[in-house]
């Protein structure tokens, strides 16, 4: 018997965290789990407190560290550009940060998407970019919807673009190789004592994409 307390957002749970947690069920059928929502942030802290074992958050390339939390990149997640279905590039295929380094953006709130804003601003940053933010929200159906309202662009993970609002369209977005990898990621405390973890860690590791190893 075990028992693990497990965190993840709305990034993780639309495909991973489900797969991987049958996965787990299959090979440890006594190990009870427990789930809790929890932006990646919040993730950091409850880990570092003990009050989760197991974290599934957003990470990239450069992101900085967090004492006693173990961060391992599961599969890269890609940015997606949301645009409203009458914008100018809304049929286009895929697009560059130049492209749209004029648009007005929503983006998630500093307390819930902190590490998001940080990836996004830092995209920008290195083309020497300053984006322009018309609205913030602290959910992605509120980003998603006040986009739509306002007349402007949303830059969120690709594996959310499947909950696009109606009235956006997705377009994926070219990034050269210089810049940050964006990531869904598994996360721990490394002097955890709880013994179920590593078998949780085992299992996570088997379904890591070759490109995040």
């Amino acid at each position: 018997m075990g028992y693990l307390k497990i965190a993840y957002n709305d990034i993780a749970v639309q495909d991973l965290l489900p797969k991987l947690l049958e996965k787990f069920k299959e090979e440890y059928s006594a190990i009870k789990t427990e789930m809790i929502f929890m932006t990646t942030q919040e993730q950091i802290t409850a880990i570092q407190k003990d009050q989760v074992d197991i974290g599934f958050g957003f990470s990239y390339t450069g992101s900085e560290e967090h004492e006693s939390v173990r961060i391992i990149p599961l599969v890269v997640d890609e940015p997606i550009l949301l645009l409203p279905k009458n914008h100018h590039l809304a049929g286009r295929e895929k697009v560059t940060l130049r492209e749209i380094r004029n648009e007005r953006f929503v983006v998630g709130t500093t307390n819930e998407w902190r590490i998001w804003r940080k990836y996004f601003f830092k995209l920008f940053d290195q083309l020497g970019i300053k984006p322009k933010i018309e609205a913030e929200a602290s959910s992605m159906s509120g980003i998603m919807s006040l986009a739509a309202v306002k007349d402007c662009a949303a830059l969120l993970s690709r594996s959310l673009s499947k909950f696009t609002h109606s009235d956006l369209v997705p377009v994926a977005v070219e990034l050269s190789d210089d810049m940050p990898v964006a990531y869904i990621s598994l996360m721990w405390n490394e002097s955890s004592d709880n013994h179920s973890l590593p078998h949780f860690v085992e299992i996570a590791k088997q379904i890591q994409e070759p490109s995040c190893l």
